[in-house]
């Protein structure tokens, strides 16, 4: 049977070796399809690994079956970048609060995050305007604007790193923990419900089949929601295998469970 797989890295050759060392075969056992090539971001931020297919005949019936992700919720596209000299000469737009305040986050947590967002956003070359509401101890800010596509990123990459480098920003001297989300359109909660409505899809085909089945890797993040979502299920468990950034998530039956993390 004819299998396809899927593996990234920071080069083409890396993500070639990763998924040649994964696999355990040579060069000349499977066939190589460049899916895209790494771009640099700013700091990290934007920036995306090479990606690559390898597709090869496996004999026998009895492998897991390997099943590709869906693709993220479409993120708005990013109209035409103004000139760097414009972007400087724009001054940051304004934080919209919303709601009451909570009287556990101090103004100057607000107006860090509005700073930080705004000339990280200005860097980028994305016009956005952060909405910041603060309930329970925590902050939720909502970005909208022009340039969504630029701030989400592949599969919400570049909006993972900016709500942790911000929540970094706004703890910064605080005592107290402040949680931070940072979301657009959004975004956060269509991922949930696309990887959830697949977690339940790919964990009936298991029991109708009474095979395994693992996901493509998958961050840290989109890995805890294939779990919950399934946790309930009866006759089958979930677990992660593998290593970052080529660690996915096995569906699995219970009773094959044990048997196959031990091979892992």
């Amino acid at each position: 049977m004819i299998k396809e797989y899927e593996y990234s890295g920071k080069t083409i050759d890396e993500a070639i070796q990763n998924g040649l060392n994964d696999l355990g075969v040579s060069r000349d056992d499977v066939s190589i399809e460049v899916l895209r090539t790494a771009q640099r971001g700013f700091l990290g931020i934007g920036s995306t690994d090479a990606t690559i297919k390898l597709t090869m005949e496996i004999e026998g019936a009895e492998e897991d079956i390997v099943i590709a992700a869906p693709v993220a919720p479409a993120a708005p596209e990013p109209k035409e970048k103004k000139p760097a000299k414009s972007i400087k000469a724009e001054p940051a737009k304004a934080a919209r609060s919303v709601g009451p305040r909570d009287s556990n986050i101090d103004s100057k947590e607000e107006n860090k995050a509005q700073v930080f967002l705004g000339e990280v956003c200005k860097i980028m070359g994305a016009n956005i305007v952060p909405e910041i509401e603060e309930k329970d101890g925590q902050m939720s800010i909502s970005l909208s604007g022009d340039d969504l596509g630029i701030v989400i990123g592949h599969r919400g990459e570049t909006l993972d790193a900016l709500q942790y480098l911000t929540s970094i920003v706004v703890n910064r001297g605080r005592e107290e923990y402040v949680k931070v989300t940072v979301d657009a359109q959004n975004y956060r909660k269509k991922r949930e419900d696309t990887l959830s409505q697949l977690a339940h899809r790919i964990a009936n085909k298991v029991l109708a089949t009474k095979r395994n089945m693992a996901l493509e890797p998958m961050s840290a993040y989109e890995r805890r929601i294939i779990h919950y979502a399934l946790q309930d299920v009866q006759g089958i468990t979930t677990f992660s295998t593998g290593q970052d950034p080529n660690r996915k998530v096995v569906i699995a039956l219970e009773r094959r469970a044990k048997a196959q993390r031990k091979e892992n």
